[in-house]
């Protein structure tokens, strides 16, 4: 115990850092985000994550070809299926809180390395109170685990030069989310314009053991290393019959050069912000920190730049603590700036700062409310397909929202999505609808043991329209509910 003493106080001797109080606040933040996540009822607001549990669902040991669907790699995966059902959801939210939770941290301790301990230091950290990020703190899926990861890992390669270890962070971030690989690009890049030829071996060496498992299911599932078959998403094309005109970024190039030329400049557009920032950390830089700096402006660059070429929804997640540590190394390399800024203005900076914080908590605490009142609609609509021993899997519906909150396998049937991309799926069982005609959906519903239509009104679905079907004679309707309708289909 002595040892322990003596190294923390060494370290928080040699640091200068406050190394309670940036815990105590990590922690905080975690037990912000449980808390809001408990009142909520542990709501899954997120559709993507019913997608991902499917595929945990039909993980088969047995199978390799099972092991790879080219939407999420095998940790995203597996992660799910080791939490079985009853947990899963609660156990998936707990995690990205507590990742959120590492992400703080992480950047108070880069923010806190200033020994003017001046608080303007610490305006940048308001930009973690941004509602997407406080929203991914609380939703169940990869994302926050693998942000988590990859910033450690950029940290630990920009700040500390521990190389090595940096890249198995950043590999091992892409065992949860594939994106995070345009991380390494950039890395990897940046040591060859430098013609770092240790570090790119390093970085090299790190990610392929990190991301091996990968490496393996790719292998064993009878494909390529790096195989990815899953049909990018474009957001222009028409989510409602996602199935007929969804494509591989590749042929969306070709086939629509200048649709896909408007969606990259709209999502360039979306990033503008972090583009700004990291464009400044190049303008600005000096003597003090400049290689760090640059290295962080490069990385927000070429992540902003390749996430655009898909959607931009997810990137702030990334983006956002980036942005943190690249304004406030801005800051610290203006250190002749900052003592002449004059009390009036500190003081509107500190108003805005809390102003910022005030109304993103508000409109975050606003969407957990109605998630609350959302849930015991749920509840009750569950409460009643249960009297009438109707289960999930026997449920079609057009809300993307609605599930079975304490009922594994919890997600109503629902036609279209992502997972219909994925070669093995319709072998699995989950083959797309027929749907030349109503009659013919509600024969596919039967074979399907489809015993009921959940309607919401306001609503709608991928390739089903689904208030001509609601009409059909072969439908009877049985119940109402302040947003849905449920109606039976006739033997």
């Amino acid at each position: 115990m002595s040892t322990l003493k003596y190294a923390y106080y060494q370290f928080k001797k040699e640091t200068e850092y406050p190394v309670l109080k940036i815990v105590l606040a990590s922690f905080l933040f975690c037990l912000f985000c449980i808390g809001a996540a408990i009142y909520a009822g542990f709501f899954i607001r997120l559709n993507d994550f019913w997608g991902i549990y499917k595929l945990s669902q039909l993980l088969n040991y047995n199978d390799p070809t099972t092991w790879l669907n080219g939407a999420f790699p095998i940790f995203g995966i597996l992660q799910l299926r080791l939490l079985g059902d009853y947990y899963v959801i609660f156990a998936s939210i707990l995690l990205s809180s507590i990742s959120g939770g590492v992400i703080i941290l992480i950047c108070l301790f880069r923010v806190d390395d200033n020994p003017k301990n001046n608080w303007i230091y610490y305006t940048p950290l308001t930009l973690l109170f941004h509602t997407t990020f406080l929203k991914y703190c609380t939703i169940a899926g990869p994302y926050m685990v693998s942000v988590a990861l990859c910033l450690m890992g950029i940290v630990l390669w920009v700040f500390y030069k521990r190389l090595f270890t940096a890249s198995i962070l950043i590999g091992l971030a892409c065992l949860f989310r594939y994106d995070m690989i345009f991380v390494f690009g950039a890395l990897f890049l940046a040591q060859l314009i430098q013609r770092n030829k240790k570090a790119l071996l390093l970085l090299s060496i790190g990610f392929l053991l990190a991301y091996s498992p990968q490496l393996i299911v790719d292998v064993m599932s009878g494909n390529l290393p790096f195989t990815t078959f899953h049909e990018i998403p474009v957001t222009f094309l028409d989510w409602q019959h996602y199935e007929l005109k969804n494509n591989a970024l590749m042929s969306t190039v070709f086939t629509y050069p200048l649709k896909f030329g408007l969606l990259l400049l709209k999502n360039t557009w979306n990033l503008k912000w972090y583009y700004v920032i990291a464009a400044a950390g190049f303008l600005l830089k000096t003597n003090k920190k400049s290689n760090e700096l640059l290295t962080i402006s490069f990385v927000m660059i070429l992540y902003s730049v390749a996430t655009s070429c898909f959607n931009t929804t997810r990137s702030p997640l990334l983006l956002l603590p980036l942005t943190v540590i690249c304004v406030h190394l801005l800051l610290t390399n203006q250190v002749l700036l900052i003592p002449r800024i004059s009390s009036f203005h500190k003081k509107g900076i500190l108003f805005i700062s809390l102003l910022f914080i005030g109304i993103n908590i508000f409109s975050f605490l606003n969407k957990i409310i109605e998630e609350r009142k959302l849930l015991k609609d749920y509840e009750e609509v569950e409460a009643y397909f249960l009297k009438e021993k109707i289960y999930p899997n026997q449920v079609i519906s057009n809300s993307l929202r609605f599930y079975f909150p304490d009922t594994p396998p919890f997600r109503i049937f629902r036609p279209g999505g992502w997972l219909h991309t994925i070669p093995w799926i319709n072998e699995a069982g989950l083959k797309k609808m027929n749907l030349n005609s109503l009659d013919e959906i509600i024969d596919d519903c039967k074979e399907r043991q489809i015993k009921c239509v959940l309607f919401e009104l306001g609503s709608s679905l991928y390739a089903i329209d689904m208030g001509s079907l609601i009409k059909s004679p072969r439908l009877i309707h049985t119940k109402s509910f302040m947003q849905f309708e449920v109606y039976q289909i006739l033997e």
